[in-house]
Parts: structure tokens; sequence; C-alpha cells
């Protein structure tokens, strides 16, 4: 029996250290428990005493339990009150030991098979269902995002409790569910704050998981309400890892025409044309967040759903200004010449603003880009791509029902009905200096350029720092993507002109 509550011991204490922390309260008191089962049966081995009764001169026996008398067993008061003890310190009812007759030892196996039982793992095959705990954090999470304004669909039963409730009243029912039942509301919130701290590294406390849940259901939040354009226009692909990586599948055409065979002749062979090949890599752009100690004290709760938000917008702020640096700063590619030239024939020598003789032109060198063997493409334009105070030009050229000729008459809009998708983006005002011509474009939609991610996840992964130290919570919001130049003849540049709107 010894070597079994060792053993339980043992398996508590090895638990604790692979997750390299301290023991929490419920284990430190079934670790207390054992010891005292420990320590109770090395003294009656030590006495040689087994379950004997006392004797006189062993001192007053102990008060028989209350309704130990009930059972005509033949335990002696000492048995039938140390058996009681010994339920009661395990919460375990008393009354089938006492009616089965059962000895103290055999109790005492009984309750170790129970403890032992306890700490086997869950099958992975069972059902696991709603608790009360699971409950909890959800009202608790709702509440304090319907706090602060965040918008939740469908909001948990209950959350209206905690719309308005601060953080220490949280910390608090979260330390009290978890201990048993532990009194903390009589201490101050510093003693608080140390105690929720000390959980923050326990993945199954709740007080962090519903911090947890407040800050990435807030940064979901966030990304609704970004404002970028350029997932309306790039395409999308998803890289398994960070690895460098070319694609075949980029190059467009490249197969000539089929040609004839002969009967009973042979399939002529395709060589393939050696270019290079647009590059694909990930790499990783992130920052950290704390919900400091002050703002905790505070009660600064707010801080949870603003800061995630604002990370959100650094993210998709940040993959938007990549993506127009390709367009504005006109740098080397994959083939090391520039996105834009005259070689490549996809940008007009002169910029202009948006003109039904400026798009023909553009519609014409679109229509005349051929693959690196030299064959034609034939793309047709499905998108514009304009600053902010080019948009209004632009959909009057391509919405309204007549337009103006060269000799001031009036035709029908051969562009009406078309499907153009026009982005206006001020994104391309603020990366050009004050007094520069700011450039637009036409292009064919998903074609020009690919943002990955890695294994598709388009949203950042948000996740408690590993590394403690800081006074504070801390999260680490981080983001795998890349973005790659594909098919260069699929847009051509205007270089536009100065914009001025004011009066």
């Amino acid at each position: 029996m010894l070597k079994k509550l060792i053993a339980m011991q043992k398996r508590i204490m090895d638990t604790a250290k692979a997750e390299k922390r301290e023991l929490n309260e419920g284990e430190q008191r079934e670790f207390n428990l054992l010891q005292s089962l420990i320590d109770n049966i090395r003294s009656e081995e030590n006495n040689g005493q087994g379950n004997a009764e006392p004797t006189e001169n062993q001192g007053e026996q102990p008060t028989e339990p209350e309704g130990a008398r009930q059972f005509d067993t033949g335990y002696s008061a000492n048995d039938a009150a140390q058996i009681t003890s010994l339920c009661r310190s395990f919460n375990v009812d008393a009354t089938e030991y006492l009616q089965k007759g059962m000895s103290l030892d055999s109790v005492r196996a009984a309750i170790i098979d129970e403890l032992m039982n306890r700490q086997k793992p869950v099958s992975s095959h069972m059902q696991v269902t709603d608790d009360e705990g699971d409950k909890f954090r959800r009202a608790a999470t709702d509440g304090i995002l319907l706090r602060y304004g965040v918008s939740v669909q469908n909001p948990s039963e209950g959350s209206n409790i905690y719309n308005g409730v601060t953080i220490r009243e949280i910390a608090i029912e979260c330390l009290e569910r978890e201990h048993g039942g532990q009194d903390f509301r009589h201490m101050n919130i510093e003693d608080i704050y140390s105690h929720c701290y000390r959980e923050f590294y326990n993945p199954t406390s709740a007080f962090p998981s519903i911090l947890d849940d407040v800050v990435k259901k807030s940064y979901v939040a966030g990304l609704q309400k970004q404002k970028t354009q350029f997932d309306k226009w790039v395409g999308v692909g998803s890289l398994p890892n960070f690895k460098k990586t070319t694609n075949h599948e980029y190059l467009m055409s490249l197969g000539g025409e089929l040609e004839q065979v002969k009967e009973n002749g042979e399939l002529p062979a395709y060589t393939p044309v050696d270019v290079p090949m647009p590059e694909r890599q990930l790499k990783t752009y992130g920052r950290q967040f704390t919900m400091t100690r002050e703002a905790f004290i505070n009660d600064d709760i707010g801080l949870l759903t603003t800061m995630p938000q604002r990370y959100a917008a650094l993210s998709a702020n940040t993959q938007n200004k990549l993506v127009y640096q390709i367009l504005t700063q006109n740098k080397k590619i994959y083939d090391g010449k520039a996105l834009f030239s005259a070689e490549r024939g996809n940008t007009l020598q002169k910029g202009t603003k948006p003109t039904i003789e400026s798009i023909e032109r553009m519609i014409y060198l679109l229509g005349m880009q051929k693959d690196e063997a030299g064959d034609q493409l034939m793309l047709m334009p499905d998108l514009f791509i304009v600053p902010l105070g080019m948009g209004t030009d632009l959909r009057t050229i391509l919405y309204s029902p007549t337009i103006h000729t060269p000799e001031n008459t009036q035709a029908v809009n051969p562009y009406l009905g078309m499907n153009f998708t026009v982005v206006e983006d001020t994104t391309l005002n603020a990366q050009v200096k004050a007094g520069n011509p700011v450039p637009w474009f036409m292009g064919v939609k998903g074609e020009t350029i690919q943002i990955d991610y890695l294994n598709g996840q388009k949203e950042a992964t948000i996740r408690r720092s590993e590394q403690a130290g800081k006074l504070g919570f801390v999260w680490d919001v981080y983001h795998d993507f890349g973005i790659t130049v594909k098919h260069p003849q699929t847009i051509i540049r205007n270089p536009g002109v100065v914009i001025d709107m004011s009066e």
C-alpha cells in the first residue's frame, strides 16, 4: 500500500515538473493528504499496533462519530472514528464502508484506488460535455466583450451578469472555482494579481483562458473593421514551411501551339523554355502586447479589447503597405528587371488622369503582352487600381451611359456593363512624396501579385507569451506570410499626375 501512495505522489510531482511549474492548490492538497496516509501507515508499522484497540494508558478514546452506532458491525469507537475522519478528509461518504463493516485498511485501500482512478488520463474516445466551468468562461468572455462594445453574435447564457463586472471580481470567481471554494474576497487586489499571475502559465486555468478568448475575439472583430483593399485584387496561396520555393504554375502559357500530327505520326515533344521563376518565401511579422500589473489593478480590462483590434489593424495594414510598395517602388523582381519598364511594354511613358484615350492605350498594351516564349497571351483587363482622388473620374468613364468622342459628339459607352473591379486606395497617395505624380494601374485580378500564408492561415496567431519576467500578462502576436510578383505581363502602369485637391 505504501508503494501505491508514494507512486501517486511521484505522479503528481512528475506532472508539475513536465509542465515546468509548481504544484497548484488542488495538487498540493492531494499530495498532503497522501502524505498523511503514508505517515499514518508508517506510524502503525513502527508501533506494531495495526488496528488494535487503544488501551487505557493510551489516553482518552475519540468520540464515536455521529451515526456510527446504527451499524452493528463490531467496530470499536476508535475504528469508526478513524474511518469517518479518513473519508471526510477525501470528501468521501463513509456510510457505505461502515455498513459493509470494512476494516480501516480496506477503506484506506478503496480510497487509494479511487485516487488512482482520478489520476488516469481521460480516454480520447470519451464524449466531452459542457460543464459549469465552460459555461462560466464563455459567459465571462462575452460579458467583457459586450461591456466594451465588441459585437458578439448569440451571446452566451449569463453573459449579461458579467457585463460591467470588474476584472477583480472575475479573477476572484475563477480562483474560488479552482480552489475548492477557498475565500479570496478578503484579499487585496495586489494579492489577487499575484495569484492570477502564477496561474497565467497554467494552460488549464480559467482566468487566463478567459483573457485569451477576449483577446482572440477582439482581434477577429478588429479585422472585420479594416478597410484595406489589397485582398480585392491579389492572388492568395499557401506554403507549408519557410523554405524558398519556385513554382512552374506561375509561368503563363510557354506552350506555344499544338502541332499537326500526320496519320500514324508521333506526337512531337515539347521542350520547356528555360526562364527565371518567381520565388516564394514566407516571412514572420509580429509584436507583443501586455496587460500590465498597473492596468490589472486599475481595472483597465478594456485593453484586452482595444489592443487586439489595433494589432488586427497593424497586420492588415502591413500586408496592404507591402503589396502597394511593389507597385510604387518599381524594384527589380525575380528576373532581375524592374516590374514596370519600356522593355516590358507595361507602362505608359507619359502620365495622365483616367481618360478614354489613356484607358484604350493601356488596354492595347495589356493585349500585346507575350509570355517568355514569345507567344501572345491575349489578356483582357478586369481591374483598375487608382489613388484617392481619381476614382470619380474613372467611374464616370466606366459607368456613364454615353461618352464624348474626339469629335465632341455623344456615343454609347463601350465600357458600360463590363465587369471591372475598381479599387481606390489611399495607400498609393501615402507612398508617393507630396508634389509628385501618383500612378494608377490596369490589370487582371489575381494574377499580378500573390500573397502566401503559412498553411493557408490568413489571421495572425495570438498566444500567451512563454517568457515570464514581465509585470503583467503578455501575448505574442505574429503572422507568417510572403508576397511575390507572379506575372508582370498582367498589369499596366499609368505614371499618373499630381493630385491636388486643395481649393
